[in-house]
């Protein structure tokens, strides 16, 4: 087991750094801005789940933000420099920001189970303030997370087996 700290030291963390630092910038904005952010999988999943952020790897940051708050994460998005590549509110939007020579993308959702799944009387995420690697963060917290994992994983035909082993040891 390599430890948080050799893991970014050694380069298998610093994306996953620059993206905490990314979550914790977004996060604190929307707030400032009166949008309730909240942040689902990723980081602070890895924190919880093996005690190590970033032994998962994450190709985003998903954010739960409340359908009515959507156009003010939007205009909060654009002022920090990110830009819409897809989607609209209040479904499923993606997001992209350049960072030195990366790209990186940003989900936000108003639901905790996909578009498709829209019909379902589905509770809004309860959230808590976890710090993840030294970042201050408002994660995905309470009974749900592991239906919500159950219901994202039933979204794909071909899921990572990442997601299987997360949600399987979660629930465990």
């Amino acid at each position: 087991h390599i430890d948080a700290y050799t893991m970014f030291m050694t380069g298998g963390g610093i994306r996953g750094g620059h993206q905490l630092e990314l979550a914790r910038e977004v996060t604190v904005a929307l707030d400032a801005d009166g949008a309730d952010a909240v942040v689902l999988k990723g980081l602070p999943l890895g924190h919880r789940v093996y005690g190590d952020p970033f032994v998962r790897c994450m190709s985003d940051i998903d954010l739960y933000v409340p359908a009515a708050q959507r156009g003010r994460a939007a205009a909060t998005l654009s002022r920090l420099g990110w830009r819409r590549l897809d989607g609209a509110a209040p479904w499923h939007e993606t997001w992209s920001s350049i960072a030195g020579e990366s790209e990186y993308h940003l989900e936000l959702h108003s639901l905790l189970v996909s578009d498709h799944l829209a019909h379902l009387r589905v509770p809004a995420p309860l959230s808590a303030r976890e710090v993840v690697a030294g970042i201050e963060l408002p994660v995905h917290t309470g009974d749900f997370v592991a239906p919500y994992l159950a219901a994202h994983l039933a979204t794909h035909q071909l899921p990572p087996l990442l997601w299987l082993v997360d949600f399987a040891t979660l629930w465990a």
